[in-house]
This record gives structure tokens, sequence and C-alpha cells, in this order.
């Protein structure tokens, strides 16, 4: 790329971001989501933003972000080290929009009661989640009733939650209602069927929620990409995995100190750990449900993962016959 090129990617990069950042902090969180396609650590963060007190210009760290070992390793092995060569698509308004940094930035205009009737109705909802004014999503799922089944501290201040596979965000926004200073909504399959993240952008528009979103999938968090968080939720997810025990290794990495693990189980006549593989759709018509361990395979599977003490807190029938619904909570 040419210095004349390299000039203008530069200028189009920070006209994007400033379009949208009022602070160096806003700036720096979504410079992070366009260069490097992930959310802000907290250490890189508060780096960065050194920087920028001790008079370090937004081009210089732009330059700087792109210089980094991190970008560099997503070129091309022969374009590594060349000046600013880039493989991102400069985001447009709507796109910078979902990058939701961490600050009041952006003033959310609230939906009239009937905009949000109006717009819940058209969407396709798995969580039902109390919105207000009498407005409850009506999702297939029994949100309120599972929440009591997973025994979620009843008190969160000042932890750091992390909800995996989020879908429509019941958890998620549950958690921040119980105080917790931070909640990192995640998902991916979900958030690309039926109304792909749209029910859960809707939520949290009208909850006004501060809860920070990352499509990522569960088998690519580790603590680099998104850190590590005090509490973790899993909640029917673990079945749907053609990978059980290494998922479980990527959430017990990201782990600070408890694990709240929710999923079906099976096998009740084995006592000793065992699974079902299902390679089609023998569980439920559903292509996506991979396996059916039972309770002793499950608690087995966290401790080979890293973690030192398992409880099993709640087990109910489920409606397909010979299985049920298990949740298990796991500590470092």
């Amino acid at each position: 790329m040419n210095p004349e090129a390299t000039k203008r990617l530069e200028e189009s990069i920070q006209k994007t971001l400033s379009t949208h950042a009022k602070n160096d902090k806003s700036y720096l969180w979504m410079a992070y989501w366009v260069i490097f396609e992930r959310e802000a650590d907290p250490d890189g963060l508060e780096g960065w933003l050194n920087e920028l007190k001790l008079g370090l210009s937004r081009a210089t760290v732009i330059k700087k972000m792109f210089e980094a070992h991190e970008f560099q390793q997503r070129l091309p092995e022969e374009e590594r080290g060349s000046e600013l060569m880039t493989s991102f698509t400069m985001p447009n308004r709507e796109m910078v929009k979902e990058f939701l940094p961490p600050v009041d930035d952006f003033q959310v205009v609230p939906l009239s009661i009937d905009e949000l009737k109006e717009q819940v109705a058209s969407k396709h909802w798995f969580h039902q989640i109390d919105l207000g004014n009498g407005i409850i999503t009506p999702g297939q799922d029994d949100s309120a009733e599972k929440l009591l089944r997973i025994k979620m501290p009843e008190k969160l201040d000042g932890m750091t939650v992390l909800d995996i596979g989020t879908w429509n965000g019941f958890f998620s926004f549950e958690a921040e209602r119980r105080g917790a200073s931070r909640v990192l909504a995640t998902d991916s399959y979900a958030w690309h069927s039926w109304d792909g993240k749209s029910g859960f952008d809707l939520a949290r528009r009208a909850l006004n929620s501060k809860v920070q979103a990352l499509e990522i999938d569960i088998l690519d968090i580790s603590p680099d990409k998104i850190g590590t968080f005090d509490l973790v939720l899993c909640l029917g997810v673990l079945y749907h995995m053609r990978h059980p025990l290494l998922s479980l290794e990527k959430v017990f990495s990201v782990t600070g100190n408890q694990l709240i693990l929710e999923t079906t189980v099976e096998l009740f006549s084995e006592d000793r750990p065992a699974m079902v593989f299902y390679p089609g759709t023998e569980f439920a018509n559903d292509p996506t449900n991979w396996c059916g361990a039972n309770p002793a395979a499950v608690i087995a599977m966290l401790k080979v993962a890293g973690f030192s003490k398992v409880e099993l807190v709640s087990l109910v029938d489920f409606p397909i016959p010979q299985t049920g619904r298990a949740t298990f909570h796991a500590w470092r």
C-alpha cells in the first residue's frame, strides 16, 4: 500500500470512529472491534488510554494497532510487516452502533409502548423477558422457572458475568439486575437463526441495559479474547456440542470462580459416566443435538476440564421420555 493510500485509510478509520466516540475510551473500544474484531481487554484498553493521556495522537494509536502482532497474525504470511495492509471492511453507522462502548456515549431513544408491543410481536422469541409496562416476550421457554432451578446467586454486586449461549438474553439481563458490574452476552448459532440477534437487541434497548454483546462460538473463547469472569453461565448449550469435553475446557479457561451449567441428561440407569452420541436427528428431531450425558458423565467431564468442586443442584423431568434437565454448579 503506497503512502497516499495509507494516509487515506488512516483518515477514514479515524473519521468513522470519531463520528461515534465522544471520548478516548469509547474511541478505543470501537477501534478494537474495527481492527482486532473483538472486545477490548481491560489491560490493553488502559494501556492505550495512558498513551493518549501522555500525548500520543489517535492517528499514531491506529498505526500502532495495525503493527501489533495480533493484527499481523490475521494477515496472509506474505503481507505481514507490510505497511498497513488491511483485511477488513470499514463499518457503516449501523455496525458501529453495535460496538456498545462501556460508557454512556450513545443516547438510546426509548420506544413508545405501542412501538415496543409491535416490535415484540414481530419477532420469534425463546425467552420470556419482562420488558415492563405489562409487556412480556412470548417465548417458549419458561425462563422464570428455569431461573429458580439454576439457583443463580441472589446478589452479584460487583461481579463480572459471562453468559454463553445468550439467545434473547434473559439470564444476562437478570445478572445485570442482580448487581453484576459487567455482563458479557455471547452467542453464535442462535444469533444466526430465526430473527438472529434482533430479539436480544430489542430487549436490551427496552430495558436500557448496559449488557455487552459479542458474537463468538464457545470453542473460540479464551482468556486472551474475552478475559475471565467471576461467574459463567452455560445454559442449554452442552448437548449441542460436537465436542462436549473440549467445550467445557474452553469454559473452564474463562471461569474465574464459579460456573452454572444447565443441560439435558439421560441414561439414568447407568451408574458410571456414560453418554449417547446422536449423529443425526435422533434426539427431538433436531440435528443440533449431538450428545446426551448422564449426571455422572457431566460431573466427570467438569472435573477433567479442571473444576475442583462440582455439585448437582437440580434435576427435573423433561418432556422427552427418559431424559431430564439438570443444573450443575462447579468451582475452580
